[in-house]
């Protein structure tokens, strides 16, 4: 899970998109 946290960090400050983020994280 830190892990997983520690991606979604990064992907989101890439994407920079709430739906991607939002589809990800769910």
């Amino acid at each position: 899970m830190k892990v997983a946290q520690k991606n979604v960090r990064v992907f989101h400050i890439e994407i920079d998109d709430e739906a991607v983020f939002l589809d990800y994280f769910r």
